[in-house]
């Protein structure tokens, strides 16, 4: 039994919200499972331990990095104990706790997504810029190839939480977050259409504006030097093509699992008390960017 199919079966087994156990019991007992004998089991366990950790913590490390939630987490003083990453410490702060508490909930998250209709996903993109902290602009559109065309902006002042009537230098400094929401519950998003968003804000950079049917705010005029943060997000996959491009260009680029992630982070939709999903308190959060 090779090592990741070792850890493929403790994730499956404690799962993202599994309570901490022994490691070492842990590998034996899936060592088990796998047809091993015992006496066998325990010493594979004890030899194995640290490439198991080592593969624990490069799957940790991994979804950090792309933006996603890992299952298992290596714990305890002397890193001794294996639990789910989505299970709360005694060590976690009250932001970390409410973070793990959505995590569990992403699968739900992203199903709400996929399900809305075109008129509740504007409402939805809108509320996802304004979880950036940037004010929405009523240009928000749909752009009738099942996605919407959104601008965004804040003030550097914002951001630090700097009284406006002080520190108007930092309130001089705007930010703009400008892009396309694809609602493709199960299409993934290619390369293609990052271009088209490369070239709608490279021809607003020039003041020059296109008539094709991807054209993103027709008096959207952006100065040669303002800093524009340009994202491309959609509710289903994300091709690798499609990441490649973005990177090169200069797109921040999100899947339907990024997105849910992120937002079980923030706790959207999740019921403090229960840690469980709702739905209505979902839409309540997407109905609080139009007021």
């Amino acid at each position: 039994m090779k090592n990741a199919n070792i850890v493929d079966a403790l994730e499956a087994e404690i799962g993202i919200d599994g309570e901490a156990r022994n490691l070492t019991d842990a590998v034996t007992a899936a060592l088990c499972q796998g047809g091993y004998d015992e006496i066998d089991a325990v010493g594979l366990a004890a030899t194995r331990r640290s490439a198991i950790v080592k593969i624990i913590d490069d799957r940790q490390r991994s979804a950090q990095a792309d933006g996603l939630v890992h299952t298992l987490e290596v714990v305890g003083a002397f890193r001794s104990h294996v639990g789910g990453a989505g299970r709360p410490e005694v060590a976690d702060d009250d932001k970390l706790s409410l973070a793990k508490q959505g995590r569990r909930q992403i699968a739900s998250i992203l199903a709400c997504m996929k399900a809305l209709d075109h008129n509740q996903f504007e409402l939805f993109g809108a509320a996802l810029i304004r979880s950036l902290g940037a004010s929405v602009s009523e240009k928000t559109r749909q752009t009738g190839d099942q996605g919407i065309d959104f601008v965004g902006t804040t003030r550097l002042g914002e951001l630090l939480s700097h009284p406006k009537n002080i520190f108007k230098l930092a309130h001089d400094m705007q930010i703009d977050f400008i892009g396309q929401a694809k609602h493709y519950p199960n299409r993934p998003l290619n390369p293609s259409t990052v271009r088209e968003l490369v070239g709608s804000l490279e021809l607003a950079r020039s003041r020059h504006f296109s008539n094709d049917d991807f054209c993103l705010l027709e008096d959207l005029s952006l100065k040669s030097f303002s800093p524009v943060f340009a994202l491309l997000i959609s509710t289903g996959p994300v091709t690798e093509g499609a990441r490649s491009v973005a990177e090169k260009s200069g797109i921040i680029i999100r899947s339907g699992d990024q997105i849910a992630t992120y937002l079980a982070d923030l706790g959207v939709g999740i019921v403090p008390e229960t840690g469980g999903f709702s739905e209505a308190v979902f839409k309540d959060w997407m109905l609080q960017s139009i007021h």
